[in-house]
């Protein structure tokens, strides 16, 4: 009989434990501790990778080259793309060029930026790039992203003189501030 009565101290013993576990217990108000919690991203847009080893592009007579790089942001984007000379130039018959229009030393180009994961593509002559255009990627944000720029070579109305010809284009990224991005 001592094993009938061990079995039910036993299930008061546990009612007990549970209720006490169970029942909230009322902490007084003063207590309460309230914590704000509050955190900050810096804002970031950069290229972060550029070209597949170098950062040239060759052309012969005709054509087109594309250049890949990186973006990562965090933020919505501007882009600026400038030129130093607003075409290929070549320096050498430069201040020659124009004999009465009959040959030139400037071959204009247009250039494309690309950025297929968001959706964008802008593309200008090389003589608006002399003075920079820059675009707003809107509302995107291109986190670590893939970025053409593509140069595509126009015919020129005159005959170019043979040698060689050079220009420089900048891309820079930087956060929108029309559009949020601080």
């Amino acid at each position: 009989m001592t094993r009938r009565r061990a079995a039910p101290r036993a299930s008061v013993l546990v009612r007990l434990v549970l209720a006490a576990v169970l029942i909230p217990v009322a902490a007084p108000a003063d207590d309460v501790v309230t914590l704000d919690l509050v955190g900050w991203v810096e804002p970031k847009c950069e290229i972060s990778r550029f070209g597949n080893g170098g950062n040239r592009l060759e052309f012969t007579v005709s054509g087109s080259g594309s250049i890949p790089f990186e973006i990562d942001c965090n933020v919505p984007m501007q882009i600026k793309l400038s030129s130093e000379h607003g075409a290929l130039v070549n320096a050498r018959y430069l201040q020659l060029a124009g004999n009465a229009d009959r040959w030139a030393a400037r071959w204009p180009y247009r250039a494309t930026v690309s950025i297929d994961e968001i959706g964008f593509r802008e593309s200008a002559a090389s003589a608006d790039l002399l003075g920079g255009v820059v675009w707003s990627t809107g509302r995107e944000i291109p986190f670590q992203t893939g970025a053409d720029l593509t140069v595509e070579l126009e015919d020129s109305a005159t005959p170019l003189v043979a040698g060689s010809y050079e220009d420089v284009i900048r891309i820079t990224v930087s956060p929108d501030p029309s559009a949020g991005g601080v």
